[in-house]
């Protein structure tokens, strides 16, 4: 297998693993994800120390990235917990890398088909998952792997909307059973794998999406599936007459039709107090700002929080909703690095619009525009969620951000210059890959560990085990010294 076929398949693993456990949010698949993305950077320079030359993509907006960045690390020295903050910064900078490593890895067609194979792989598996827990384990709401169904539908939705958008520009008269509107090239010996893209397969996964989500009764998921799908039958059909007919199409199935998501919506002012509960979570998020605005460090938003809570009479403790984060990641990036932060993060996203619209406008075939207006959309879903969850604090959903990015800025074909190298120094490279991998792999592995043996302290002093406790937290300890909860415990012991 070459180098170039590795990549594609490591960065195909990290797609489908993110989701599996929690929705990739706790230490373990973190530590994973982590440790994946350096594998994958690794051989992908290694391939290209081992051709001489580098040659990297880029975007019109690496200076932003860059930018931001910078202001992340800035924020270390206004936090009040900086190992926290450290950790963010290490997950900003994952993202990072997995954005130019996909920008840089996929080649061509054959490369997208097995990414989007991967892509309708995990959207197959979860919607599976979510529907037999719904109607066979009896659970209120699907969330397949997620722990949050919001995220679950919201995972989904924008899966969805990228295939949608490649079914919508194909001709009628094409055989359903094809992927003739398609062009990715299958040999015809590979029939189960021209049967896996045909128009047939791809209406029946989306319509097994489709009821996942419903089943997740999430609003927050059909509203950001809305808000890509009004953009995708904009760019499709600038909202002509078959545009209108098919968003009010999907409107009136979910209003009409009785439905799990329906009836949720219906009862929820009466079955949750909570339920409105973000209006004041904002209002206390813009005290926050208003009294820090340089940013108080990524991460500190729920240390923050409770200075400016808000009551609920109806509750039996006025003071009980706790926020961890501030439900509008917008106002989440005021909070923690301030007006500089959501400045540049705005100007970014202004450039990748602009440039966006540009790459779907010259996009030629069908299948293509079809493609990159399904990958915009995905990610205008995600971006539009983002205004009233957390969703820039679940990992599988930003990896699909930074995946769908990646594959769509591609197609802007800007590279910086190249930088040739010396034979005689191709070992000298290769070498310092291998320590870089290695390093890094420590370096990110060693929070996990210290985690580890944290959770395997609290459970010995639970169980009055004294001397295995100490020697649990000694150990993580020495992995991640900078943790003080680690210190907090121990001193529980003495």
């Amino acid at each position: 297998m070459s180098i170039s076929n590795i990549n594609i398949s490591l960065l195909s693993l990290l797609i489908l693993f993110s989701s599996l456990i929690e929705g990739g949010t706790t230490y373990l698949p973190v530590t994973i994800i982590r440790v994946i993305t350096l594998i994958l950077f690794s051989f992908f320079l290694y391939g290209l120390f081992e051709k001489g030359s580098l040659r990297l993509r880029r975007t019109n907006f690496d200076f932003l990235i860059f930018l931001f960045f910078l202001i992340s690390i800035t924020s270390i020295f206004l936090s009040s917990y900086k190992n926290i903050t450290i950790q963010w910064v290490i997950s900003i900078l994952n993202y990072i890398l997995i954005f130019y490593l996909t920008l840089n890895t996929v080649r061509g067609k054959d490369d997208e088909r097995v990414i989007i194979g991967a892509l309708l792989a995990i959207l197959i598996f979860q919607s599976i998952y979510g529907i037999c827990q719904y109607l066979i384990l009896g659970l209120g709401r699907a969330s397949g792997t997620f722990f949050n169904p919001n995220f679950y539908g919201t995972y989904l939705a924008g899966i969805m909307l990228l295939i949608l958008s490649v079914l919508l520009p194909s001709r009628v008269e094409k055989d359903f059973f094809t992927l003739s509107h398609i062009s990715f090239t299958i040999p015809n010996e590979n029939r189960l794998e021209k049967i896996f893209f045909s128009k047939f397969s791809l209406w029946f996964f989306f319509i097994l999406a489709f009821i996942a989500v419903i089943f997740s009764k999430s609003r927050g998921a059909i509203l950001s599936f809305l808000a890509g799908l009004i953009l995708i039958l904009s760019l499709l059909y600038k909202l002509n007459r078959r545009g209108i007919f098919i968003l009010v199409a999907v409107i009136l199935l979910l209003l009409l039709i009785p439905n799990p998501l329906k009836t949720r919506i219906v009862n929820l002012p009466g079955s949750d107090i909570y339920a409105f509960s973000r209006f004041p979570i904002w209002k206390s998020s813009i005290s926050v700002i208003s009294e820090n605005p340089f940013g108080i460090g990524l991460g500190m938003y729920k240390y923050y929080y409770p200075k400016y809570n808000f009551s609920v009479k109806e509750a039996l403790s006025y003071y009980g909703k706790k926020a961890d984060t501030a439900h509008c990641e917008y106002l989440q990036i005021l909070a923690e690095l301030g007006i500089g932060g959501i400045i540049i993060f705005f100007l970014g996203l202004f450039f990748f619009y602009r440039k966006g619209f540009n790459i779907i406008k010259g996009s030629e075939p069908v299948f293509e525009k079809g493609l990159n207006t399904g990958l915009m959309g995905g990610i205008t879903g995600f971006l539009f969620q983002a205004f009233f969850d957390s969703t820039f604090h679940e990992p599988a959903i930003v990896i699909l951000i930074v995946v769908f990015s990646g594959l769509f800025m591609r197609k802007l074909n800007l590279f910086f210059g190249e930088i040739k190298f010396l034979s005689k120094r191709k070992l000298l490279f290769l070498s310092f890959t291998v320590l870089l991998a290695v390093l890094g792999i420590i370096f990110v592995s060693r929070f996990y560990f210290g985690y580890y043996f944290f959770v395997k302290g609290k459970d010995s002093l639970k169980n009055r085990n004294y001397i295995e406790a100490e020697r649990s937290l000694k150990k993580a300890i020495f992995f991640n010294p900078a943790d003080p909860s680690y210190y907090d415990l121990k001193a529980n012991i003495l």
